[in-house]
């Protein structure tokens, strides 16, 4: 038995390092894991990664920057498995290193959109009695 036996967890930007790591501890402690990431070869790679040494494991394609994509991951979540015991916020971007009067507006957008509006969003979206986490 596992400390997160039927537990869901739901892993932005689980595709590795951190994230991908983390997905295996939560799947070797008993939960059940989704997957979220951008890239769909390594997602499936990074789902298949956790059930191999018998881990639950599933991958959905979403880019946190798109609040339509992370609000169909929710949905999707809470569909499969009723509810989202935790919300594991890893998707981020690293930016140029650059001076500040050098970074372009676009490398700006990016790093806020998902670094910032990508956490808010999985959050605004996953909290709530019908959406998975229950609010505190």
């Amino acid at each position: 038995m596992g400390i997160l036996d039927d537990r869901v967890v739901v892993v932005t930007g689980g595709t590795s390092g951190i994230g991908l790591a983390s997905g295996r501890r939560f799947a070797a402690e008993g939960a059940t894991v989704m997957i979220a990431d951008r890239n769909a070869t390594q997602g499936e790679a990074a789902a298949k990664a956790i059930r191999g040494p018998g881990g639950r494991a599933t991958f959905v394609k979403t880019d946190v920057t798109d609040d339509s994509q992370v609000a169909a991951l929710v949905q999707q979540a809470a569909s499969d498995h009723g509810v989202i015991d935790i919300w594991f916020n890893n998707a981020r971007i690293e930016g140029g290193i650059a001076e500040l009067a050098n970074l372009d507006d676009r490398t700006v957008r990016e790093l806020l959109d998902t670094n910032i509006k990508g956490v808010y969003s999985g959050m605004r979206h996953a909290v709530g009695p019908d959406r998975g986490i229950p609010p505190r």
